[in-house]
This record gives C-alpha cells, structure tokens and sequence, in this order.
C-alpha cells in the first residue's frame, strides 16, 4: 500500500516540539506538520489535552439543542439561546 502524503499528517509529542525537527517528505513532497487533527471522530492535539474534543463535542450539542428548541427563546437553565438559521 503506497502512502499518500498530501493525506498524511505529522505532530510533534513532547518535549521535540519545542525544537521541531526537519520536515518529513514522502516521494519528495513534504508531509503537513499540525497541532490537532480529527480521528476517528476524536480531535488529537500535540499536548495530549482534551479541551480542544470537548470544546467541539459542546459546540455540536449546542447546536442541537438549538435547533431542537427553536420554538422557545429560553433552555431550562433561563440561559437565552441564539436561534440558528440552518434549523
């Protein structure tokens, strides 16, 4: 199996990131270097930390309940909800 390298994604764990090593290239084409990426639906970043996944997990349930309660201008916690256009 031949790997692509312009799907192929590169982070740096550790302490190596504070002197990044040289870029990798596959076939002479370079490999994009990230900070975060999304696996397999979990959002990985090179501190290993979880506020970036649970950052996105409570944006997406928010706007669920959004369009679920656009009938009302106020959730169960009298928190005021922005009404989103694309429900």
């Amino acid at each position: 199996m031949a790997i692509n390298s312009k799907k192929t994604k590169e982070m740096i764990l550790g302490t190596a990131s504070k002197s990044p090593p040289p870029l990798l290239t596959i076939s002479n084409s370079p490999v994009e270097r990230v900070a975060c990426f999304k696996l397999l639906g979990i959002n990985i970043c090179n501190d290993l930390g979880w506020d970036v996944h649970v950052d996105a997990l409570c944006s997406k349930v928010a706007s669920m309940w959004e369009c679920s309660s656009a009938e009302t201008s106020v959730n169960h916690y009298d928190v005021p909800t922005r009404r989103s256009k694309k429900c």
